[in-house]
């Protein structure tokens, strides 16, 4: 069996900031490797650099709020204008159409929202109706006067 050497190295780059360079050289007949190419004379050699967690600068997410007239355009555009939503337009923009109006009610129904705001109040029965929706026919409509709860409010 082979010999591993370890060594160790602070401020491996230059001007150094406590990085650590670790440097691991072994023969692979440690691990019962025979032969392995290339590694008779020098052996393997696994360098490990480790840097300290620091902390320069956060990102900051900004808030992402759809809003109604988000959802009026994404209908508007998908059914070309004043168009009511139909089922097969539904079914082939189902997940994005889903995703977008999902985002608003959440915009909306959230524990920073207080329960009686005015907001909140006023889309309250047409996420029900979307909830209750048994096919796309009826999600179709409630989405539809979704749209026009949005036009109407001027949102």
């Amino acid at each position: 069996m082979g010999k591993a050497q370890v060594d160790s190295v602070m401020d491996a780059a230059v001007p150094g900031h406590g990085q650590i360079r670790t440097r691991v050289r072994f023969d692979p007949k440690i691990f019962g490797i025979e032969r392995w190419p290339y590694t008779e004379c020098t052996g393997i050699v696994l360098d490990i650099y480790v840097y300290p967690k620091t902390k320069i600068e956060e990102p900051k997410l900004e808030a992402f709020l759809i809003t109604g007239s988000d959802v009026e355009k994404l209908l508007g555009s998908i059914t070309s204008g004043n168009k009511q939503l139909t089922s097969e337009e539904l079914e082939d923009w189902s997940e994005l159409i889903m995703c977008v109006v999902m985002n608003m009610r959440a915009g909306y129904e959230n524990p920073d929202v207080p329960e009686d705001h005015p907001v909140r109040v006023y889309y309250k029965p047409h996420w029900r109706e979307i909830e209750a929706a048994r096919n796309n026919e009826e999600l179709a409509q409630a989405l539809n006067n979704l749209r026009e709860a949005v036009h109407l409010r001027g949102d």
